[in-house]
């Protein structure tokens, strides 16, 4: 494991002597087209070495065009070309419709083939296998996929109801393409997400053979347009374009001026926007181009026709300038720099060199001035190709312009395989200036490929550490094409002293293979082409370190953590990343600790050792500990004076308790003579931080209760209320009593009955019990004929009841003497004076007269169904009584002296048997009938 940074000064790494830096030289340029205009917007290297140039043309088979135009009356096409490494066309392909079709980007695929991404406003026609999707025939994107030849795949459209541009196609990580542009349709179509203002930038995220996977519209109140858009290292897609809108939509910082503000929108993956930022003057400002920094930041070309305002730092230094923003990773600007001479140039792109530089180019009018070091080739106010080198800082290294006598306009700007750049656009200009070759009609393609510069040319030996077995490699920058057009080099060094050479084609080259701890390495020179540059510096071998001791750090609540390792060898360092494998370094210096940003969580970092040779140690873990302690307890409780213990519980678990009454462990147990309000205090300790919180219980008094003195009470006696309780209020319940205190005897009841009444005080229960005692009740008599006159009850008591015809007698023995005929009943009372059940009625008949009243009167229809007739023999009153069955009385009648016959009315009477009993003066008589 090697960081090239962080070598001591004993540990050199190869770099060439430091020279005044020159602009590079021309390699070849090369003039395509037709008779007409035609016009290059985007060039790729292919992987064959070669270059594929796309944009559109008028033109029909004239000059270098090989195909006809496809719509009528000379509209544009897409035109592209293939050439090789040395720029000589292979092949060119023209696609198009019967409208205007104008190719903005072209890449090579990863078949081989090519993928063209541009706008028209054709139908279905010609090339274009699907209709025009805008309502007013404007403008949709417009894609078309071709294999290695040129020979076309598939084509797809995309658009809303009104104009949509692309300008820029680019490959996704997942092998399918993102689309970008700018829209101004609302949802409709392709287009899923409403417009924000005058137009919006859109991406379309499709797949490897065109369908449409998501979109997105991206845009604040006014009109906002994007020009450039690449893919991030973390997968997701940083934008750039021009914004003419305030705060409002999608936009979340104010226009800063003028017409136009640089905008940036970083997206992730799946078309989520994390950020934007605006920068700007007062006056106009348009980015064109933008690329990642190596740092993870961002930089953004274009021009500005501001000075020193807003995010401007640099006046203005004639017309428009060119204006680079260097960004870190979140947006945030680092730098800006302006260049320009005294008239107008316009920056539109931006690419990175191997040195960590950026060349910026565009189109300019100037002449020598401000920062432009040659003249302009065309008169005056034509257009250039100029190109600016800068440093990581921004400084400015050199500046070249390209041209001829007309019009030079610089398109798109490439790093190539040598590490020198290619340069492409239009001009209409005769062979002359820096033009080799004669226009062909109209606007050509352009395209200019410059020579690494000899500064660039470099070898750097990769430091070797660890045990034998470890290869040795250089990576060489700045290769220069030999006279075949295949870049090589030429390399001088030495191991142990030792002179070697090295011969190669390619950036990487191993020079060993198990190379020997200790083993010295130096190099010499090398030669690319023109080239030659003198070396210096070696390295030996190394030893890997042992993996560090580490220390885990730990933070109560969010903020830093301090991490601390050990084992650092003598002016070694310590590396601390954000990863097991690749990630950030996050510091490395020769302290032992590292303190991590304010984290809200737990999180793991990595560190690793270097020696004084800069060999790096395998990464050892160490956690950053967010003990986000939170201690709650339940709510407060309300228990009563000498309740059973309770468990009290709190969260985390694990924790101590502290407080009156309460173990450590939470039981708590109510004191059985302290009431009042109780604070309990529970705590927890987690990774050496400390949080607690308090529960109260509240110990209420039980309340002291009577239930009253004992009862005893008959069976047969009358419901009454329990008296005596206190306090009042309560519950009473128990058999046969009510919840109020009513108690009810009955002879289901007898024996003792435990009757509780509760009462509750404070959310206290307690009871008390009275107890009430009923009796056994005497056996329930029978009336038997003692002797002629006299009845007696079968069931001995302390006193009796008797009754005749319902009317108690003032008898209260066992036997009764019966002089007169009716109906008798008796009940038994025990010594508490409880009494039984009145027998069963027994109907007695007086002897001696009663074959006389027997005769004196009739009773008829017998049996009967309604009326029942009495008739007297003899005038004399009587009492009739008519019994059922179970002697009870139905009808009862008294006939006076002058009624010889009466009637009864037993219609309503049940069925049966009934007797009818006759008294008079004298006697009584019973006689039997019958209802039917």
């Amino acid at each position: 494991m090697i960081r090239l940074a962080f070598l001591a000064a004993s540990f050199f790494v190869t770099e060439t002597t430091l020279l005044a830096q020159t602009a590079p030289t021309i390699a070849w340029d090369k003039t395509f087209g037709g008779s007409l205009d035609d016009r290059l917007y985007d060039m790729k290297p292919t992987s064959d070495g070669g270059y594929i140039l796309g944009g559109w043309s008028k033109s029909g088979i004239t000059g270098d065009k090989s195909q006809v135009n496809r719509g009528p009356n000379t509209t544009h096409d897409y035109w592209i070309v293939k050439t090789d490494a040395n720029g000589v066309k292979q092949w060119d392909k023209t696609f198009g419709g019967d409208n205007i079709d104008l190719l903005q980007s072209v890449l090579q695929t990863a078949d081989g083939g090519y993928i063209l991404g541009g706008w028209s406003s054709s139908g279905q026609t010609g090339d274009k296998s699907q209709p025009n999707k805008s309502s007013t025939g404007s403008e949709d994107f417009w894609i078309v996929k071709i294999d290695a030849l040129g020979n076309k795949q598939w084509d797809k459209t995309f658009g809303g109801s009104n104009g949509d541009q692309l300008v820029n196609i680019i490959n996704s990580s997942d092998g399918g393409y993102i689309l970008a542009g700018t829209s101004t349709s609302s949802i409709s179509g392709d287009k899923s997400s409403p417009l924000s203002g005058v137009s919006d930038f859109w991406i379309v995220k499709i797949d490897a053979t065109g369908n449409k996977i998501w979109d997105k519209t991206f845009g604040g109140t006014a009109g906002d347009d994007l020009y450039d858009i690449v893919q991030t290292t973390d997968g997701g897609y940083i934008l750039t374009g021009i914004s003419d809108s305030p705060i409002g939509g999608h936009k979340s910082e104010a226009h800063r001026g003028g017409n136009s503000d640089y905008w940036i929108v970083k997206i992730d993956a799946l078309g989520n926007k994390q950020w934007d930022k605006t920068f700007g003057g007062s006056s106009d400002d348009r980015p064109f181009g933008i690329q990642q920094s190596p740092d993870g930041g961002y930089v953004v070309n274009g021009w500005s026709n501001s000075g020193i305002s807003g995010d401007k730092s640099q006046a203005s230094k004639g017309g428009a300038d060119y204006w680079v923003i260097k960004t870190d990773a979140l947006g945030s600007k680092i730098w800006d720099r302006t260049f320009g001479g005294l008239y107008h140039d316009y920056g539109n792109s931006v690419e990175l060199t191997v040195d960590g530089g950026f060349v910026i180019g565009g189109s300019a009018q100037s002449g020598i001035s401000g920062d432009k070091t040659q003249a302009n080739f065309g008169s005056t106010l034509e257009y250039d190709y100029w190109l600016v080198k800068v440093d990581a800082l921004g400084n400015k290294v050199w500046d070249k312009t390209l041209g001829a006598s007309v019009n030079e306009n610089l398109n798109t700007l490439i790093r190539t395989i040598d590490n020198g750049l290619a340069v492409g656009g239009y001009s209409n200009s005769n062979a002359n200036g820096t033009k080799t070759q004669a226009s062909q009609g109209s606007y050509d393609y352009w395209v200019v490929k410059l020579n690494p510069t000899c500064a660039d040319l470099t070898a750097t030996l990769t430091p070797t550490c660890g045990t034998s077995g470890t290869n040795v490699n250089i990576n060489v920058t700045g290769i220069q094409p030999v006279t075949t057009g295949t870049p090589s080099w030429t390399l001088t060094y030495t191991v142990n002293g030792v002179t070697q050479t090295a011969t190669g084609t390619t950036n990487t080259f191993s020079l060993a293979t198990n190379a020997a701890v200790g083993t010295v390495y130096s190099l010499v020179s090398i030669i690319s082409g023109t080239c030659t540059n003198n070396l210096t510096g070696s390295f030996t071998v190394q030893a890997v370190p042992s993996a560090p001791t580490v220390t885990p750090g730990n933070s109560c609540g969010t903020g830093t953590v301090t991490l601390s390792a050990s084992g650092a060898p003598a002016g070694g360092n310590y590396i601390w990343y954000d990863a097991a494998t690749a990630g950030n370094v996050l510091q490395t210096n020769t302290t032992d600790t590292f303190t991590t940003p304010s984290l809200t969580a737990s999180a793991t970092y990595y560190v690793a050792l270097t020696n004084n040779a800069g060999c790096e140690s395998p990464r050892t873990p160490v956690t950053a500990t967010i003990t986000n302690l939170t201690v709650t307890t339940g709510p407060a409780q309300t228990l009563c004076e000498g309740a059973p213990p309770v468990q009290l519980t709190g969260n985390p678990s694990g924790g101590t308790w502290a407080g009156p009454g309460v173990s450590v462990s939470g039981l708590f147990t109510p004191p059985s003579t302290t009431v009042g309000t109780h604070t309990l205090t529970y705590t927890v300790t987690q990774n050496g931080c400390t949080d607690s919180t308090t529960q109260t219980i509240i110990v209420t008094p039980v309340p002291v209760i009577n239930a009253g003195q004992n009862d005893t009470v008959c069976a047969d006696a009358a419901p009454f209320q329990l008296t005596g309780f206190s306090p009042a209020g309560g519950t009473w319940s128990g058999p046969g009593v009510n919840a109020t205190g009513l108690f009810t005897p009955t002879t289901a009841l007898a024996g003792t009955q435990n009757l509780m009444y509760s009462v509750t005080q404070n959310g206290c229960l307690t009871f008390d019990y009275k107890l009430v005692v009923i009796p056994t009740p005497p056996v329930q008599p029978v009336i038997s004929l003692h002797s002629a006159d006299t009845l007696i009850a079968s069931t001995t008591g302390s006193s009796y009841e008797w009754k005749y015809n319902n009317t108690v007698l003032p008898t209260t023995t066992q036997k009764l003497k019966v002089t007169t005929s009716g109906t008798y009943a008796v009940r038994v009372k025990d010594a508490a004076n409880c009494a039984s059940l009145f027998s069963a009625d027994y109907i007695y008949t007086v002897s001696g007269l009663k074959e006389e009243l027997q005769n004196s009167f009739s009773l008829y229809p017998n049996p009967t169904s309604g009326f029942l007739t009495l008739e007297l023999s003899t005038a004399q009153s009587a009492e009739v009584t008519i019994f059922n069955a179970l002697s009870q009385q139905i009808l009862h009648k008294t006939v006076a002296k002058t009624e010889e016959k009466v009637q009864f009315d037993l219609s309503k009477v049940a069925k049966g048997i009934y007797l009818v009993q006759v008294q008079t003066e004298k006697q009584v008589v019973v006689k039997k009938i019958v209802v039917e």
